[in-house]
């Protein structure tokens, strides 16, 4: 106890060492500026305790000076995300930080800022199953936004089509289609969300309840999606597909893999006559993605000659994408993919002891994390354990020996 009182003691007098160095550096800077930019920094690289230290202090200096400007939301809205992201034990203070950044910003008629506070917000509310309560806060900002003479095309829409999706986890299927309708007077930017209903609003709900393993509110939301689809006659859409493939998704981590194997089928034929029409660009939408996790599907029910040869076509087919890669950030996330479905087969392997194809998935992932993140990365030493697990299954202990010494932590 005394040891965890020192070490917090320590913390916070770096943290305010810090943030005088830097003022002494800032002199045109005030400290509620100081400490809101250090907090911001810290946020972004990951240090939360720092962040949440630096962004409280600004907010309390901020404040002591009556200011009301929009870096004082900005303040509150940070600190909201950092709770919102820190686990459901945080979300009741997330809520009130998001309630301050909203009333700022409406004080300062800043309605994209609403927007965006207001969706956050109903995110956190939908994560506690408060879903009246996040349809209220969408309502109001949207209230909001509709009278405010700043307010674009896009910020209304977006809006709109996260009330849409409340509507749609509560199999409220007619109100949520009558809201889309809607759309169609929102301008341009709302005339595309009936077609497409690819707003980064649905696709952060969904992967929010998919990361909590909030798998029957996720099935909820997408058969709610899909069923609005086909009342739009727009089954056969990239929309579609999409939606189906994260249905497969969710049935998979749910072990009903009759239901995925269908859905992940149904969303590759899909975008395969799309791109079979031109009317979508296989590299930008391809199929091999869908085809190693159908293969893994397949392989979990059984099918395992047919499963590994899907896969390696599959793997072919990416790694193919891969060479043609000039961006580094586009590489990197390719070459994670291929990475992590080489290591939920040699999962699969492991698990019914063919280890020497385990050992081989397991040794071809290292190698591509070692070569794109670097051979002391978190991923690549995780990944390097199960590969030494495995070799020494096989008693090949001087390889499991070598590895080993070759993942070790860069001395200091």
């Amino acid at each position: 106890m005394k040891r965890a009182s020192f070490a917090w003691r320590c913390l916070v007098f770096a943290v305010l060492v810090c943030g005088w160095v830097v003022l002494a550096h800032s002199q045109s800077k005030k400290l509620w500026q100081v400490y809101a930019e250090a907090g911001e920094t810290a946020f972004q690289e990951g240090r939360r305790p720092t962040a949440e230290m630096m962004l409280l202090s600004a907010i309390k200096e901020a404040e002591s000076e009556a200011m009301q400007d929009r870096w004082l939301g900005k303040i509150n809205y940070e600190l909201a995300q950092l709770y919102s992201d820190t686990g459901y034990q945080n979300q009741g203070k997330a809520e009130g930080y998001f309630l301050a950044a909203i009333g700022i910003f409406e004080k300062l008629k800043e309605s994209s800022d609403v927007a965006h506070a207001v969706i956050d917000l109903s995110l956190t509310y939908q994560a506690q199953d408060k879903y009246s309560e996040a349809e209220k806060c969408v309502k109001e900002g949207l209230e909001f936004v509709e009278q405010s003479k700043k307010a674009d095309d896009k910020t209304m829409a977006s809006l709109v089509d996260m009330l849409a999706m409340i509507q749609l986890a509560q199999n409220r299927i007619e109100e949520a289609e009558a809201v889309y309708s809607r759309l169609q007077a929102v301008g341009e930017a709302g005339k595309l969300y009936p077609k497409t209903l690819e707003d980064e609003a649905q696709g952060r709900a969904t992967w929010f309840l998919y990361r909590a393993k909030r798998y029957p509110e996720a099935e909820r939301l997408l058969k709610g999606e899909l069923a609005l689809l086909k009342k739009q006659s727009a089954l056969t859409t990239l929309a579609a597909a999409d939606a189906l493939n994260d249905l497969a998704d969710v049935h998979c981590r749910q072990r009903k893999f009759q239901e995925a194997e269908t859905e992940k089928k149904q969303s590759i034929e899909i975008k395969t006559n799309l791109i079979a029409k031109k009317l979508l660009d296989p590299d930008t939408n391809p199929t091999d993605w869908a085809l190693a996790d159908l293969a893994l599907i397949q392989y979990t029910e059984g099918n395992g000659a047919q499963a590994e040869s899907l896969f390696q076509e599959s793997l072919n087919s990416m790694k193919q994408r891969r060479e043609k890669k000039k961006d580094d950030k586009d590489r990197k996330a390719l070459s994670f993919e291929i990475a992590n479905r080489l290591e939920q087969f040699a999962e699969l392997y492991s698990r019914e002891d063919k280890n020497e194809k385990s050992a081989s998935c397991y040794k071809e992932a290292v190698q591509i994390r070692e070569s794109e993140f670097g051979q002391h990365d978190a991923g690549t030493v995780a990944t390097g354990k199960e590969y030494i697990k495995v070799l020494r299954t096989l008693k090949r202990d001087a390889e499991a020996r070598e590895v080993e010494a070759h993942l070790e932590p860069a001395p200091k």
